[in-house]
């Protein structure tokens, strides 16, 4: 019986230890880690002995800013007891850090996160293909993007035998242009006529190769070039 004992005893020893050793391998958290969200990438290093540097990446421009980092139940803080801590927890499973910076839920990996791409648009599309209704489920504002409730800005548009039907909302305030679209080079063409502007604002909608809609309108509607990527209801 002690000899069976000591056996059992060796066993969960050495199982503890393997587990500790797997824990230990699966928390080491230095190095990089990475992020994206609304267009603009986030990319933490963490170094041994408790320093770490943070990059935003977005249009062209790069900002940089250093501070410590510590392991506690809680999880990875950053900044402890500043008025800048953050905590991410970490998920075993999918190898990330998750948590709250700046009002946004955001989730660190190992690998880069690619940024958004259109899917290519396609020059055959026929007219009929741009029938039925649509709604925009992402907007992209030069390299941001965003949906439309973080934008507070809603399209939708009812597509029937050549007529169209946009309504946009935005900030809560509706919209609505009944328009008959021209058509060029697969391309749906919408000529707005807005009461301020002595010249009809474009939109050029065109489908994309995975069977999604982007609505292109210009500069001066939003300041810069938006386009609405819809996808079919």
């Amino acid at each position: 019986m002690k000899k069976a004992l000591s056996i059992a005893l060796t066993l969960m020893l050495t199982l503890s230890l393997l587990c500790v050793g797997a824990f230990a391998e699966a928390t080491d958290f230095t190095g990089t880690w990475y992020t994206r969200m609304y267009g603009v990438e986030f990319v933490f290093v963490l170094n041994e002995g408790g320093a770490y540097t943070v990059s935003l990446s977005a249009m062209g421009e790069a900002e940089e800013s250093e501070g410590t980092w510590e392991v506690t139940s809680a999880g990875v803080v950053f900044d402890k007891g500043t008025a800048d801590e953050v905590v991410l927890t970490y998920d075993a499973q999918a190898n990330s850090l998750t948590g709250m910076i700046s009002g946004m839920e955001l989730v660190f990996t190992r690998e880069p996160v690619a940024a958004f791409e259109l899917a290519p648009a396609r020059s055959d599309a026929a007219p009929e293909e741009y029938d039925g209704q649509w709604v925009a489920s992402l907007i992209c504002l030069g390299e941001i993007q965003a949906t439309p409730q973080d934008a507070q800005i809603d399209l939708f548009m009812t597509v029937e035998g050549g007529l169209n039907c946009l309504t946009m909302i935005i900030a809560g305030e509706s919209t609505t242009i009944n328009i008959a679209p021209e058509f060029s080079d697969g391309a749906m063409i919408l000529n707005l006529d807005v009461a301020d502007s002595s010249t009809p604002y474009v939109v050029v909608c065109q489908m994309l190769e995975d069977d999604s809609m982007s609505a292109a309108f210009p500069v001066e509607m939003f300041g810069q070039e938006a386009v609405f990527v819809l996808e079919r209801v």
